[in-house]
């Protein structure tokens, strides 16, 4: 999950599926050079092996994945070796939704279904065995943000409110337990009339689940109710900007990354405790993946970064002569990639 290009960009498209679309779908075979057959990548990445540029990449496992760019979206059945476009992303109606916004984020839930993101329509599911697109929490509820499913039944999404409360925003998170038939409102004095939002969500299991934006919340009971785990003016000088992503390797290992500067807050014990660490570079984190408690990658100005002290000390890995925007962990695999303009494994 991609949040920070999320927050620059919205990019406007709209989707609709067609199984004949499908049917005869363009095939872009991205294993040119040997990038993808198992060999070490060179020091420079120069070629450009992608048709178009990946904004966010969802597997389901290592062969089944999607992909969206600027104007389509993709599927991959071999671990990204080829990719078929699948969804045209233009100016289209489907039904009463009107597809004409941006795509933000995406989320693999099973082989044939996709969680999509769309601004103006809210959260949307569509299969591609049948084609049909649903709104699954529409956005007249609110401004979603993000969202994050465990499974096809449960999952968050989280934003701000529509309208303003007394001259400021709410931030706002619900749930759902029936794969987004019925969601459940999170309430909290603390998210109302705090003129901010969420820009993450977080669940590391049912009850434990993590919100960060302007503020930062956590919840151990599912939502009945929640507590800040750090308060902003805290932050003051771990982080620059706004928290736009939190990410765990398991229950205990969490970070975030903001939309500004090259610092990171990680924590190893599940949440209790936070520590900054930073990058030598003075340059954005685009994207940061830690592979276990010391060794750690970074994406920063189209250079990969390596740790191997949690963060202490850095050496550039690689560097690529193609955009790329993040690094992408294939889920349950040791699996790393990166992707933009080009999508290829990191050799660890």
């Amino acid at each position: 999950m991609n949040k920070f290009l999320n927050i620059i960009f919205f990019i406007l498209v709209a989707t609709v599926f067609s199984c004949n679309e499908k049917n005869s779908a363009t095939i872009y075979d991205t294993s040119a050079n040997n990038l993808l057959a198992g060999n070490r990548i060179e020091s420079k990445v120069t070629s450009e092996i992608l048709p178009d540029t990946f904004t966010e990449v969802s597997f389901i496992d290592e062969n089944n994945g999607w992909a969206i760019s600027s104007n389509l979206l993709w599927r991959t059945y071999n671990g990204g070796t080829s990719w078929a476009k699948v969804l045209t992303l233009q100016d289209t109606k489907v039904g009463s939704i009107n597809l004409e916004a941006n795509i933000t984020q995406i989320q693999a839930i099973s082989k044939s279904k996709i969680l999509i993101l769309d601004f103006t329509n809210g959260l949307m599911e569509t299969t591609e065995t049948t084609g049909k697109i649903k709104v699954l929490f529409p956005s007249e509820k609110g401004i979603i943000r993000s969202f994050h499913f465990l499974d096809e039944n449960n999952g968050w999404v989280v934003g701000q409110s529509n309208t303003k409360n007394e001259g400021n925003w709410d931030a706002i998170a619900y749930k759902t337990q029936d794969g987004g038939k019925s969601w459940r409102p999170i309430q909290s004095n603390l998210l109302v009339n705090c003129s901010c939002s969420f820009y993450d969500v977080l669940l590391i299991n049912k009850e434990n689940v993590f919100l960060v934006g302007d503020i930062f919340m956590e919840t151990r009971d599912g939502g009945k109710t929640l507590k800040t785990f750090e308060r902003r003016n805290s932050l003051e000088g771990k982080i620059f900007g706004t928290a736009v992503s939190i990410e765990s390797l398991n229950r205990d290992l969490l970070w975030i990354t903001s939309n500004q500067g090259n610092k990171f807050i990680v924590s190893y014990n599940g949440g209790k405790t936070w520590k900054t660490k930073h990058l030598p570079s003075e340059q954005l984190i685009n994207s940061l993946k830690f592979l276990n408690n010391q060794k750690v990658l970074a994406l920063s100005d189209n250079k990969v970064w390596e740790s191997f002290d949690s963060g202490f000390s850095w050496e550039i890995k690689q560097e690529i002569d193609n955009d790329v925007y993040y690094l992408y962990q294939i889920p349950n695999t040791k699996m790393y990639y990166v992707v933009g303009k080009i999508f290829i494994p990191i050799i660890n």
